[in-house]
């Protein structure tokens, strides 16, 4: 399947306490109270702390090289 982009993508990078700012702000306006994010974090911390336990679980980032080297067709961002 195939899109035609005609249009413009503007984007920044933010970083620090402006990010940080941001994301905050976007989590409130989703309406997730700070209770029920703090309590999902914990529970998925609990999640993997009980798999890397039993072996199930280990910490694989080649799930990002393969996302970059799907996506490079389509990208002119060189990586080093």
């Amino acid at each position: 399947m195939h899109h035609q982009w005609n249009g413009e993508l503007k984007f920044e990078f933010v970083r620090g306490d402006l990010c940080r700012t941001r994301a905050e702000s976007f989590v409130r306006d989703q309406g997730i109270k700070p209770f029920e994010r703090s309590f999902d974090c914990l529970v998925r911390f609990a999640r993997r702390c009980r798999s890397r336990l039993r072996g199930r679980v280990k910490d694989d980032s080649s799930w990002w090289l393969r996302i970059v080297e799907q996506s490079r067709p389509y990208s002119k961002i060189e990586l080093k």
